[in-house]
């Protein structure tokens, strides 16, 4: 019995030596991640572009926040069900998934005020940078107690670099 698990965990050691050796063989895990933002950023080629926006609507069906990129038309057909849930209208926009990614920011349930609008989307550190700006009243503004659930939607072009959510606040201030 003693024999048998020491050759079971002998058999286990030399597997791991050989899987971390394989590894190290291959790169870095630096050179490989340097490796993948030079890919990434020689392929996004319009930096600065604005993104189109699609869609901006209040009442989205999307209880919770969802910040999201969106690459194929199944993708698009799964989250619009959640996005217009009551409705049989089809999606907004005819996107070419070969060129264009989406963009989806949804801020989740709020009482009062809100939007949310896709503003900018930028090539920071091998990483696209996707603003989500959320439009919030101010203290002069005459707001409604409904529950809420803002919903942005915009086009931009196509990329493989990994997206990073930067939710922003903005406060509307409203003259009574």
């Amino acid at each position: 019995m003693l024999i048998r698990q020491r050759s079971t965990l002998w058999t286990l050691a030399s597997s791991m030596l050989a899987m971390f050796a394989a590894c190290a063989d291959s790169g870095s895990v630096d050179g490989r991640i340097a490796a993948k933002s030079e890919q990434c950023e020689a392929t996004y080629n319009v930096v600065g572009s604005r993104p189109v926006q699609l869609l901006n609507q209040q009442y989205s069906g999307i209880p919770g926040q969802m910040f999201t990129v969106v690459r194929s038309s199944r993708d698009w057909a799964s989250i619009w069900l959640k996005i217009c849930r009551m409705c049989a209208e089809p999606p907004p926009g005819d996107v070419d998934f070969n060129r264009d990614m989406l963009i989806v920011g949804a801020l989740g349930e709020h009482s009062g005020a809100y939007m949310s609008s896709v503003d900018g989307v930028k090539l920071v550190g091998g990483q696209l940078e996707i603003v989500i700006l959320e439009y919030v009243a101010g203290p002069q503004c005459l707001i409604t107690t409904a529950n809420m659930q803002p919903v942005s939607v915009a086009r931009v072009p196509k990329s493989i670099c990994p997206p990073r959510f930067r939710p922003v606040a903005e406060e509307h201030n409203c003259q009574v």
